[in-house]
This record gives C-alpha cells, sequence and structure tokens, in this order.
C-alpha cells in the first residue's frame, strides 16, 4: 500500500474507537439502570464507594466499574477489610465455595483467585487503591487516605499472623 499503513491496523485503530464509545455507551445505559439500586459500599479511606450486587457493579469516586461475578465478591471482600490482610480461604468463601478443596486442588483455587486480582488490580490502579499480596497469606487492599499521598497504615489480622507463622513453623521443621 502507497500509505504505509495496512488495512488491519487503519481497522484496528477504527476498532478502538468504536469500542472506546461502545464501553461509555454502554456504561450509560448501566448507570441509568442502577441509579435507584446503588448502595452505600464498605468505608475505604480517602474513597466513597457504592455498589449494585445484583449487576455486579461497583461505583468508586462516582466512577463505575463493572466486574464479573467472581471479581465483584472478590472486591466486596477487599473493601471490607481495606487496610487489612485478607486471607485465602475468605475469598474462597466469598466465591460460594462452600468448603477448601482437596490439598491437591489449592493450587488451582489460588491460581484462580491470582488471575481474577490480577484483573481487579487493572482496574483500581486509576483510584490510588492497590492490591498487595502477602505470600502464601492472602491478600491486602491498600487504599490511600485523601490527606496524604502515602498508602495508609495496614495492618494484619490475626487469622494472617496466624496463618503465617505456622506456614513459616511447617518451613523450618522441614
Amino acid at each position: 500500500m502507497a500509505s504505509g499503513f495496512s488495512r488491519n491496523e487503519g481497522s484496528a485503530s477504527n476498532r478502538k474507537a468504536s469500542d472506546a464509545y461502545m464501553t461509555d455507551v454502554g456504561k450509560e445505559r448501566i448507570r441509568s439502570r442502577i441509579s435507584g439500586t446503588l448502595r452505600p459500599g464498605p468505608p475505604v479511606p480517602g474513597h466513597t464507594i457504592q455498589y449494585a450486587e445484583d449487576q455486579h457493579v461497583w461505583v468508586i469516586d462516582q466512577t463505575l466499574v463493572l466486574c464479573s461475578e467472581p471479581e465483584y465478591h472478590c472486591l466486596r471482600v477487599l473493601f471490607e477489610r481495606a487496610n487489612h490482610c485478607v486471607p485465602f480461604e475468605h475469598f474462597v468463601i466469598g466465591l460460594q465455595e462452600t468448603n477448601l478443596p482437596a490439598p491437591g486442588d489449592q493450587k488451582h483455587v489460588r491460581m484462580r483467585i491470582a488471575h481474577l486480582m490480577s484483573n481487579i488490580r487493572a482496574k483500581l490502579w486509576v483510584f490510588g487503591l492497590e492490591i498487595v499480596s502477602v505470600m502464601n497469606v492472602g491478600y491486602i487492599l491498600l487504599a490511600e487516605s485523601e490527606k496524604s499521598e502515602a498508602p495508609s497504615q495496614a495492618t494484619f489480622s490475626d487469622d494472617c499472623l496466624t496463618r503465617g507463622a505456622s506456614l513459616n513453623a511447617k518451613k523450618t521443621d522441614t
């Protein structure tokens, strides 16, 4: 082609622009549907959180965040315990799995949760919210305070401390 661009490159950029428009239009439609059903969310320092559980939608600082059902449930657990360590077991329960899997399935479940957290991180970073992995224990949602630019002080719950200590004891025994 004389212009130096292939047909695919031009159509790809047109598709991106069209997808962005469709996303904005879709978000406006969802926003109008949920406007009467939004409930106040858990308190997160420096942020205003609302949610519509039936739509799997969060509104963070007046910005609509669409989630899959598993992402919605994981994010709910993180918001409820912002700046505190949340053990893996809480995410499994939140995903409506009644019993923890057998030891052979633990790796698969943790990989699934890690994938969900990766997707959620991509949606939250613009709000100054960060999800940090606590190795072999769980995750922490770090929320920035409005008054300071540094993340709030995170704390470890008894669940996380007990779980971490027992894992470390097992490693030193072997």
